[in-house]
């Protein structure tokens, strides 16, 4: 099992609602984490974004439960475990 933490910034400190095009939830008002281990989660990693998207989306393949964090705006990303 993998724990990560991560941290980042609220789309408001980053001028605006976020990736309104890819149809997500509104962002948090203030700093926001999540603590997620890969049992509940798959976690990608890319140049520009970390992504979380829930195990059973992926099986029924169903978009739902998607948080899409840019690069830049990670405030701490640890890999607990």
């Amino acid at each position: 099992m993998k724990i990560v933490k991560i941290i980042w910034r609220d789309a408001l400190a980053e001028g605006g609602r976020w990736m309104d095009e890819d149809e997500l939830d509104d962002f948090a008002d203030d700093d926001s984490q999540f603590l997620v281990s890969s049992v509940g989660y798959e976690l990608r990693k890319t140049k520009d974004y970390i992504t979380l998207m829930q195990n059973h989306c992926l099986e029924n393949n169903f978009g739902g439960n998607l948080i899409k964090i840019p690069r830049r705006w990670i405030v701490e990303y640890t890999e607990l475990k």
